[in-house]
């Protein structure tokens, strides 16, 4: 989604609407003293084990993938290899399930396993 954005009076730019949710990187500006700088990115999110770690998502490699490849969480195959997620999808997932105790319950991990295999089949 592009935004028009003014700069300077009679003057405007087309720029990308923000996204919900941004990742930063902490750059040293001095002893001690870090800044975090806002790193641009795409809609989608290239799917592998270290961007799942870097990330710190809190979930494992293998478990995005099965939640993106069954619908939980939105994302593309773009070739045989490759996935790509949506942050954003991702987030939502983790909302949906906090705010559902019916669906999700960390007490019961069986039941968990038994609510999700009836949905993806």
């Amino acid at each position: 989604m592009v935004k028009t954005i003014e700069v300077a009076p009679k003057m405007s730019i087309q720029a990308p609407a923000p996204r919900r949710h941004t990742t930063c990187e902490m750059v040293k500006v001095g002893p001690d003293l870090y800044k975090a700088v806002p790193k641009t990115r795409d809609e989608f999110v290239r799917l592998t084990a270290a961007s799942v770690e870097t990330l710190g998502l809190g979930i494992s490699y293998r478990s995005l993938l099965r939640l993106v490849s069954s619908g939980f969480v939105q994302g593309q195959k773009v070739t045989p290899q490759i996935w790509q997620f949506s942050l954003d999808s991702y987030y939502d997932h983790v909302r949906r399930c906090v705010d559902d105790p019916d669906f999700w319950s960390k007490d019961h991990p069986d039941q968990n396993l038994k609510k999700y295999t009836s949905v993806i089949r």
